[in-house]
């Protein structure tokens, strides 16, 4: 990645002094010129992070895969696993 000290957007000063509550509303972003970095989200990762697993139960379920593999009795569906890597790869 290459980073341009001499960007064409000019820095703005610091402020001088604190913001009245009025002063500091939240406000539009800027603009950013044409050839500014950007990242674009998938509708999946926005489904995904709408609805983040309840903590109790993802331990849970971890705990019992674990205990399944230090057995030896963890068997996956490997047909379905390759299922799923293709379609997410397919995209």
């Amino acid at each position: 990645m290459k980073i341009d000290s001499t960007s064409s957007s000019p820095r703005p000063d610091p402020p001088s002094r604190q913001a009245s509550p009025a002063e500091s509303a939240p406000q539009q972003a800027p603009r950013l010129p044409a050839n500014a970095d950007a990242i674009e989200i998938s509708a999946e990762a926005r489904r995904v992070l709408a609805f983040p697993p309840d903590a109790r139960e993802r331990a849970d379920l971890v705990a019992r895969l674990r205990q399944q593999v230090d057995a030896g009795t963890y068997r996956p569906d490997v047909d379905a696993v390759a299922r799923q890597l293709a379609e997410r790869l397919e995209g």
